[in-house]
């Protein structure tokens, strides 16, 4: 995959084009969960004694950035249901992501 690609923003356009009716603590925690997975996939090493730390870290950057993409709505599938175009991103959230492994 192209290195100027964040992995992170990959899995979650991914994760949020096909959440269905998932709570964003649901979703949040879906992200964290397969970006850790990535990770590992990746080569990188996470000691123990710091896997949580990073959680909580990506935790904050996703859950920030999914308050900043719902805005005014108040839920992910109210989020959705407003786009046009929802089967195309889902299309190319899934090419992407399959790029990364």
């Amino acid at each position: 995959m192209a290195s100027n690609i964040d992995p992170l923003e990959v899995i979650f356009e991914k994760h949020f084009y096909e959440s269905g009716s998932r709570s964003k603590e649901e979703f949040c925690d879906l992200v964290v969960k397969d970006y850790l997975n990535y990770l590992k996939y990746s080569g990188a090493i996470i000691p123990l004694s710091k896997e949580k730390m990073i959680i909580d870290e990506v935790n904050e950057e996703v859950s920030e950035k999914i308050s900043k993409v719902l805005q005014t709505k108040s839920s992910i599938n109210l989020y959705l249901d407003s786009l046009d175009n929802i089967f195309a991103l889902q299309e190319e959230s899934q090419k992407k992501y399959f790029q990364l492994y």
